[in-house]
């Protein structure tokens, strides 16, 4: 099973934007990439956007779950 990892992102973007950005990583990154990455979920929490996803190996298994 894939290993759970959690980080933060510094930006230097009004909070403003912050939900854009997120849309726009998940939207022009993750989306286009489906081979590479599985399970998405965009949640806010506390007015704090997040998102979660899984990595998958060459072989389409599970190997980080971010």
């Amino acid at each position: 099973m894939a290993q759970a990892v959690s980080y933060s992102i510094a930006t230097e973007i009004p909070a403003s934007y912050m939900e854009k950005l997120f849309v726009f990583i998940y939207t022009q990154y993750l989306l286009p990439q489906k081979q590479r990455f599985t399970n998405f979920y965009r949640e806010s929490t506390n007015g704090i956007p997040f998102i979660s996803y899984t990595v998958l190996d060459t072989k389409g298994n599970p190997s980080l779950k971010a």
